[in-house]
């Protein structure tokens, strides 16, 4: 009205308005009134939010704008967040972006980091910074609110913060310290970007979610990235006391994830998951593994053996543990056995290979003290293959694979040896074949600690 938008921004649940336990519903939430006024011959946008301002013109990004939340009447219990807003386009379309509300480090309303202080220490020497686990929007390009330029604005947003952050860290370090920096770009990116790389083998085909008008612009973006975890490399080396240990490992390479498995859909098709007679007297072909409420789940499970969920696990339907199990203890091993030869016998019928190239049971991976909380088995696929969204969600899809045209176009979570990792150390290596565990074990000895009980892993420097 009169080139003004007005909206309302959603920030925390209203805790003081559920009840113990209550899940929030879509009106029980705290929210703080946006308007966005445009001018009426430029396009630019004034957003006026929660009591902060910005001016964005289109294609801009706004810096941090704190927002208030009254959990309570008359301010007696504010709670402060931070939003950034991306002016997408202003006309003739109107479409500005707002990020996640972030918890603000400067006046956090739960504690964010350890110990207590420590984010509002950070904010004062840096400013502003996302807070939320992987700042990195891709559900926004995921689910196409972003395009790839955009996507890509945002990352070098959070590139920045990122480096600011290292700066601190190496202004206050001392010898004898220990500093540890995780960088998400180079995981993220290769999750989200791969799809448009040229392959490195001339005969390899492309990835089936290349897009020939898109994807050309953003065929070295993943390498750039890289570049950019280099140069932050060689800040650190240079700033580095004499003799400090410096390691750079990466728990995880990365693949190409070209076709997708439906795992539950392959479930169905050989007979370890039933779905339920649909109303037209057929089985129902899309069903999901945790429905919202019990009734509308789609699966039988007087009559399902296996079910996935999560990106790599399977579990079979125990009696005692799953609350309709049928499986009991005593047949637990044969059939743990028999779906293993059976997923590594299965071969896509568009390739010819076999999706699955090692499978782990819960007894050869985890530790005594933590298996109970692992699925009976680990997928592990090959190189080009992976878990589909909608199987790690439990759904039941028809087809048991498809190509994977969008979401992760790159992916890990494969078997381990088609996607090692990287460790470079300013020390000479003690052998060859170190793990993760090691890695522990190494800092523990460099520091004088003592590995707890039960810990794994040998220090990978020569003594």
């Amino acid at each position: 009205i009169d080139d003004t938008v007005r909206t309302r921004l959603k920030g925390p649940p209203d805790v003081f308005h559920l009840k113990p336990g209550e899940l929030p519903g879509k009106d029980d939430f705290l929210t703080v009134p946006v308007s966005f006024q445009l001018d009426p011959e430029k396009d630019v946008v004034w957003i006026k939010a929660g009591g902060s301002e910005a001016l964005l013109k289109e294609g801009e990004f706004s810096d941090w704008m704190q927002v208030t939340f009254d959990a309570l009447p008359m301010g007696l219990t504010p709670l402060s967040g931070l939003v950034r807003f991306y002016a997408k386009e202003l006309r003739p379309r109107f479409r500005v972006y707002a990020s996640p509300v972030n918890i603000d480090p400067s006046a956090p309303a739960q504690v964010i980091p350890t110990p207590g202080g420590a984010s509002e220490e950070l904010c004062e020497a840096i400013g502003f910074y996302w807070t939320q686990g992987f700042p990195e929007e891709i559900n926004a390009l995921k689910d196409e609110l972003f395009d790839d330029d955009d996507y890509e604005a945002q990352v070098k947003l959070v590139h920045d913060e990122a480096e600011r952050m290292l700066d601190e860290a190496l202004r206050r370090f001392h010898p004898g310290d220990c500093t540890f920096m995780y960088l998400s770009d180079i995981d993220l990116q290769c999750h989200m970007l791969w799809g448009h790389g040229d392959p490195k083998d001339p005969a390899a085909p492309r990835h089936p979610g290349f897009d020939p008008e898109r994807s050309p612009a953003h065929a070295h973006d993943i390498e750039g990235h890289y570049r950019n975890a280099d140069r932050l490399l060689g800040k650190v080396r240079a700033a580095l006391p004499p003799d400090t240990l410096l390691i750079v490992m990466s728990d995880h390479g990365f693949q190409g994830m070209t076709r997708q498995l439906h795992l539950n859909a392959w479930l169905r098709d050989h007979g370890w998951l039933t779905l339920k007679d649909g109303a037209d007297g057929q089985p129902a072909r899309v069903g999901a593994i945790v429905p919202t409420r019990p009734d509308e789940a789609e699966v039988d499970w007087s009559k399902t053996r296996a079910y996935g969920i999560g990106f790599n696990g399977l579990y079979l339907n125990r009696a005692g543990r799953e609350s309709q199990g049928i499986v009991q203890a005593a047949d637990a091993d044969a059939l743990l056995d028999q779906l293993s030869a059976e997923l590594l016998a299965l071969r896509d019928p568009q390739t010819g290979r076999a999706p699955v190239l090692r499978v782990f049971k819960s007894s050869e991976i985890y530790s005594p003290q933590r298996r109970a909380e692992a699925p009976d088995l680990v997928v592990g696929y090959d190189a080009g293959y992976g878990c589909s969204d909608e199987s790690t969600l439990g759904a039941v899809p028809d087809a048991e694979l498809e190509d994977n045209l969008h979401g992760f176009t790159g992916n890990h979570l494969m078997a381990p040896e088609v996607v090692p990792g990287i460790l470079l150390v300013n020390r000479r290596l003690a052998g060859e074949g170190h793990d993760l565990t090691d890695l522990t074990a190494t800092l523990l000895r460099h520091f004088g600690v003592s590995p707890a009980d039960g810990m794994r892993g040998t220090s990978i420097l020569e003594p």
